[in-house]
């Protein structure tokens, strides 16, 4: 299995084969709207404008598996555009850990091409970095801000 081989909802319920991205650098990251971390999303979106049209995308997945996030999948979306001004993709609502964790966590917490240990989220907004080939290139923790000189760094590198 391939990260192209998964598919996800967005938040209005639309079925998206990844392999949509095939081609693209993709950051996925599991965010919460009540979360000390949720002003990342305009770093989130500020790195998106930059890059998106040398490939880059950002798939958000709203998570409350860390009882941070009480509003459903349309609810998230709507909050991310009207606080944060954001136009990447918002996903549907998902698990990110447990027995119930959505396919894509799953896949980007067991791959393991890149010789890294991957790690399943810890906590929200931790965001892992796809390669146009639809490798897991890289993983930043919660605290690593978007626009750090080590994500955009990344993410250059790939594009």
């Amino acid at each position: 299995m391939t990260f192209y081989d998964l598919s996800a909802r967005t938040n209005s319920g639309s079925e998206v084969p990844l392999s949509e991205y095939r081609g693209k650098v993709v950051i996925i990251v599991n965010i919460a709207s009540e979360c000390g971390f949720t002003p990342q999303l305009e770093g989130l979106e500020q790195l998106y404008t930059r890059y998106a049209e040398r490939g880059l995308e950002i798939l958000a997945f709203p998570s409350d598996d860390f009882r941070q996030e009480p509003l459903d999948a349309g609810g998230a979306a709507e909050f991310c555009r009207v606080n944060y001004g954001v136009s990447f993709r918002i996903m549907e609502k998902a698990h990110v850990k447990g027995k119930e964790q959505h396919e894509v966590f799953h896949y980007l917490s067991s791959y393991s091409d890149n010789g890294k240990c991957p790690f399943r989220p810890l906590w929200n907004f931790q965001k892992y970095l796809v390669d146009r080939e639809g490798r897991l290139r890289d993983y930043f923790f919660t605290p690593t801000k978007p626009l750090s000189r080590k994500v955009v760094r990344a993410v250059e590198r790939l594009l």
